[in-house]
């Protein structure tokens, strides 16, 4: 169980040191919560084998508690980074445009409708259009996310 957190923790180190953030963050969360079961499994352990009066010593078993309560202090990071403000500020923007460009087309239908000259071909491609730029909107989130 110890050797599958070390190698998870490696697996997560060299995916941060290639690039693949969100494949590292993930990986070092796998290790942190195999690790943290391997701390809870000892302690049980060691605590069933001091109380039945084996060989387990009183150290080992405040080793052990302690080691399980310090790798508890520590909450898991997310695997997927928080946004950050640059990221959050060109979101709003990039949903402030979209959002625009779509009332734009509402505006221009509107118009149509009143002079009656309604087209559904033109409805047709505005609401194209507009899913076309909410589809690339969610896309460059997800790529700055990524990045």
């Amino acid at each position: 169980m110890l050797r599958a957190a070390i190698l998870f923790f490696i697996i997560g180190l060299l995916s941060f040191a290639l690039g693949a953030g969100n494949i590292g963050g993930l990986s070092v969360e796998i290790g942190k919560l195999i690790f943290v079961g391997f701390l809870v499994l000892s302690v049980v352990s060691i605590a069933l084998s001091f109380l039945k009066g084996g060989k387990a010593s009183l150290k080992a078993l405040a080793f052990a508690l302690s080691a399980t309560l310090l790798a508890g202090v520590y909450p898991p990071t997310q695997a997927i980074a928080e946004e950050t403000t640059i990221e959050k500020v060109q979101n709003e923007l990039d949903d402030a445009q979209t959002d625009a460009k779509i009332q734009v087309r509402k505006q221009k239908k509107a118009i149509r409708e009143a002079t009656g000259n309604e087209s559904l071909k033109e409805d047709a491609r505005d609401a194209a259009l507009n899913a076309q730029d909410r589809i690339s909107n969610e896309a460059r989130k997800i790529k700055r996310k990524l990045d």
